[in-house]
């Protein structure tokens, strides 16, 4: 039976209907404002609304994408049979009708759900998002095929099947999205970002990557004399002091300044308790602990320093409140951190430096002609900039007769470095 030309294009004025409208709604579902859909459900006083689309948006689009494909295969297969006529077709007509169907689908599948994305995007989805409902569940038997084929895939591909992630990577994700789109529209800085992204990622890290190593901790032992516990604080200018008893592997309590400072206080003829009534017993942690429980822990035992211990037991080093925090919010420049203890000489031919120390300062402390020009002032910056990323503990770059080795850093800076001239 012959259909008509009439009915033939109806039919492909429909598909394309169709395709324009799954099109918009595919391009809404993926592509939609996130802030300014939650404003605009909280204006309709529809809170719930938004937490409904964030959840489920995307096993909806796939009822949109359904709604686009079949509209473009009634459109494409009723619209050239209609516009080309009958058999046998030549060159020229057959160009213009592809050229025609072409330049269609651009404006009704490309443009128009564009334009009605960038504008309207919060309004279109409140509105038809019932209507978008009700598409996904007529196409759940198709849904369910691409669910089984993804995970065929991501088995072939031997990856993790997305939909068996846990309700927090989920969380992280969509996090991550709504950080990124605030970036994008203005609505966060910079920093904040990053922020944001250091207490997403605090789980990533342990311990061993942030703390003091052994060789680097100030610590005193318990027997010192009043004197020397004076004498020692003055110099290396730290509130908290592991104290231990015959070696550093048997740390015994914290000495906090602030109770030195209360005993040096009393009246002569009153007697100073000794140090080991000083003390305070500090959490002892291993290397292995994630940083976000070692931060539920300070605040926890309100603690401020904990011991680092190694797999036998001793002391592998300290970590610190403000490591933790400097994992969030970047290097965290404390006040005994002034230009004169940026620099410490070890010996005659070995420096200390902090990681915050400016390149200028070293090379007029040092007699070095180290590079100030490049989009870097720190040491660490320059380290940074000569590897093209941040190096890790005990990687070493030569430079003006001097090697450069790090001896303390984290992920997002070098917090300390050793030079060395070399011989």
């Amino acid at each position: 039976m012959n259909v008509s030309t009439t009915t033939l294009t109806w039919i492909g004025v429909a598909g394309l209907l169709v395709a324009t409208w799954g099109a918009i709604g595919l391009k809404t579902l993926r592509e939609f404002s996130r802030h300014q859909l939650d404003l605009y459900c909280r204006n309709k006083g529809r809170k719930e609304r938004f937490k409904e689309i964030a959840g489920d948006y995307d096993e909806v689009a796939l009822g949109a994408e359904l709604l686009q494909t079949l509209g473009i295969i009634l459109s494409l297969g009723a619209g050239m049979p209609a516009f080309l006529g009958e058999p046998p077709w030549g060159w020229l007509r057959l160009l213009t009708g592809l050229g025609a169907a072409l330049l269609v689908m651009l404006v009704c599948l490309s443009w128009i759900p564009w334009a009605l994305n960038r504008v309207v995007s919060a309004p279109l989805l409140y509105h038809t998002w019932s209507w978008w409902k009700a598409i996904s569940a007529l196409s759940l038997p198709v849904g369910f095929g691409a669910t089984v084929l993804s995970s065929i895939v991501a088995r072939l591909a031997n990856r993790p099947d997305p939909h068996d992630e846990d309700e927090e990577d989920v969380f992280e994700e969509e996090m991550r999205a709504i950080v990124s789109q605030g970036l994008g529209e203005g609505m966060l800085e910079e920093d904040a970002m990053e922020m944001i992204e250091g207490v997403m990622e605090l789980d990533e890290s342990d311990v061993g990557d942030v703390m003091t190593p052994r060789s680097l901790v100030d610590a005193i032992e318990v027997g010192t004399p009043w004197d020397e516990v004076v004498a020692f604080v003055a110099r290396v200018r730290r509130t908290r002091l592991p104290v231990y008893e015959r070696d550093l592997d048997n740390v015994i309590g914290v000495l906090y300044v602030k109770d030195v400072l209360a005993e040096m206080a009393k009246p002569p003829e009153s007697p100073r308790r000794s140090l080991r009534d000083l003390l305070r017993l500090p959490p002892k942690v291993v290397k292995s602990l994630p940083l976000d429980d070692m931060l539920h822990r300070f605040l926890s035992e309100r603690s401020h320093l904990a011991i680092v211990l190694g797999e036998f037991g001793g002391m592998e080093g300290v970590v610190t409140i403000e490591d933790v925090l400097e994992e969030i919010v970047g290097e965290i420049e404390d006040e005994k951190d002034a230009s004169d203890d940026e620099i410490h000489q070890a010996d005659e031919h070995t420096t200390i430096a902090l990681g915050i120390t400016h390149v200028a300062d070293l090379n007029e402390r040092l007699g070095l002609t180290l590079p100030e020009d490049g989009d870097f002032d720190t040491i660490s910056g320059y380290l940074t900039h000569r590897l093209g990323r941040v190096p890790q503990r005990d990687e070493s770059v030569v430079a003006d007769g001097v090697r450069i080795t790090v001896i303390e850093a984290n992920k997002k800076a070098v917090q300390r470095v050793r030079l060395h001239r070399c011989q």
